[in-house]
């Protein structure tokens, strides 16, 4: 049997959480993305307005308080950058997937 693209099995994994909605899965699902897009860099950067409307999450308190439960759920290392003119840092963990 093949084995699952990382980024699907850690979304999997996301999805399977009972504390985590659907703006969680939008986020992580936007984060995925970008680590996409970055070719799996690790770390990878990321900036709110990008992830915002990559996630289609509009506000800015929807968006903290889930990127907040994926840091407190470690499926994120989160490394903000205080600089608007930077952006700041993501790691996916892949333990929680089985990675």
């Amino acid at each position: 049997m093949k084995k699952a693209p990382p980024e699907l099995a850690l979304l999997r994994a996301v999805q399977k959480h009972k504390g985590l909605g659907p703006f969680h899965i939008s986020l992580y699902t936007a984060m995925l993305s970008l680590w996409q897009e970055q070719q799996y860099n690790i770390p990878f950067r990321v900036t709110r307005n990008r992830l915002m409307a990559t996630s289609g999450i509009r506000s800015p308190a929807t968006y903290h308080k889930c990127l907040k439960e994926l840091i407190n759920h470690e499926y994120i290392i989160y490394e903000p950058s205080f600089d608007k003119h930077i952006a700041s840092r993501v790691t996916l963990v892949t333990d929680k997937a089985g990675i």
